[in-house]
């Protein structure tokens, strides 16, 4: 018997064979996977189970006639209880994948955010290096430019203020 998780309560009912005295028949039943041993039910022939886990289950009956002989073979049914669509394995491990793909997306979202900030680290450096480079070369160039013309101050002194601002300028980046 396959139901689903939404049928939540099964009655089973049984007899036994034997019509001289029915009344005096006896009846011991369990259902494997929820009761660990017989259930011994007397002459009550139903036995009723509510609220089953999704799993599969067997259903066993044993019966007695008038004298207390007991069926020890038994009767047997197997019933499987279907699990809602949030149970079972295939949306648990959709579970899994989807936790694991954001985990996944995080990582590669901040690491590309990690090295975009590093290329802008980079290209700022190589700017700063570029104007630095610039202007020690035009401090180089006025200084030897300076030295040539020693001779008069007019002449030397917007070369030496040359120098000076781009000295600055070096020295604020």
């Amino acid at each position: 018997i396959t139901l689903p998780y939404s049928d939540n309560m099964i009655t089973f009912e049984f007899a036994a064979l034997d019509f001289i005295a029915p009344e005096k028949n006896q009846y011991k039943f369990k259902l494997e996977n929820f009761n660990e041993d017989w259930v011994n039910s007397g002459n009550t022939h139903v036995a009723t189970y509510t609220n089953l886990d999704p799993g599969t289950y067997i259903f066993r009956v044993k019966g007695s006639n008038k004298d207390e002989v007991w069926n020890e073979e038994g009767a047997s049914i197997q019933l499987i209880i279907i699990p809602p669509w949030y149970m079972t394995w295939w949306f648990r491990s959709l579970i899994v994948l989807a936790f694991a793909l954001t985990i996944y997306y995080v990582y590669r979202y901040r690491l590309n955010q990690a090295l975009k900030l590093h290329t802008m680290r980079n290209s700022i450096a190589n700017d700063l290096h570029d104007e630095i480079g610039s202007n020690l070369s035009n401090i180089s160039i006025f200084s030897e430019v300076a030295q040539q013309r020693k001779g008069t101050a007019h002449e030397t002194e917007p070369l030496l203020q040359k120098i000076s601002e781009y000295s600055q300028v070096s020295m604020a980046a």
